[in-house]
């Protein structure tokens, strides 16, 4: 039996049992008692790899050591594609660790991790560092449970891994409701290093393209 709720994936079966949190990343797996740690998933896998794109120009320049082969002629898969790929995976994957090439080499990527996300399985991503905006990394944020930055110059890696640890957002919990995402940028008369958790704070709900997120954040 599967449970999905807005945060959690549980499943209960005689000799096979896990809790996942999609928030925290928390993964428990048991048997038929909490001394037990089954040595694989009788029901399915627990994470799926799917490569979505094999298009990359590299870091500079294509890198002759892929294991991928990935090029600059490589292909995507599309948002319909992933949707079949989707409807054949059993119900105790909780995770996709996703394959790409160079950040924009797939556009239906975005709508591939927002379908993720609306089907209780956390997207994660590998990326080479390549092209990640301010923007990028917002999005890769959002909607990522983590992401993984290939090593190919020092300082590249760097930044890249300092600019995704860098953002300026969180979550509100509603009673009854979702959480909501918001960004430093909607908090008005107070700074983001000054919110702690469990502080009580009013908003506006307005939609944008991830979803519905709060606006207009004060402190109550």
């Amino acid at each position: 039996m599967i449970i999905k709720t807005d945060s959690k994936v549980i499943m209960r079966e005689k000799g096979y049992n896990f809790n996942f949190d999609m928030k925290s990343g928390f993964f428990a797996r048991w048997g038929e008692t909490q001394d037990d740690d089954p040595d694989y998933s009788p029901y399915g896998p627990e994470i799926a790899d799917i490569e979505i794109a094999t298009s990359c120009k590299g870091v500079g320049k294509v890198c002759d050591f892929c294991y991928k082969k990935n090029n600059p002629n490589g292909t995507y898969m599309s948002l319909d594609t992933f949707k079949k790929l989707h409807s054949i995976l059993p119900p105790t994957v909780t995770q996709i660790a996703f394959g790409i090439g160079d950040i924009d080499s797939n556009p239906d990527m975005w709508e591939i991790f927002q379908y993720c996300r609306d089907h209780k399985i956390v997207p994660n991503v590998t990326v080479n560092g390549e092209g990640i905006t301010d923007d990028i990394a917002d999005r890769l944020n959002y909607y990522c449970g983590a992401v993984a930055v290939s090593y190919y110059d020092e300082d590249k890696t760097f930044d890249t891994i300092k600019k995704l640890t860098d953002r300026n957002f969180g979550f509100i919990s509603q009673d009854g409701g979702e959480d909501l995402f918001f960004h430093a940028n909607s908090l008005d008369g107070i700074a983001f290093d000054q919110l702690r958790e469990g502080d009580a704070v009013t908003f506006e709900t307005e939609k944008t393209e991830k979803g519905d997120a709060a606006v207009n954040v004060k402190k109550a």
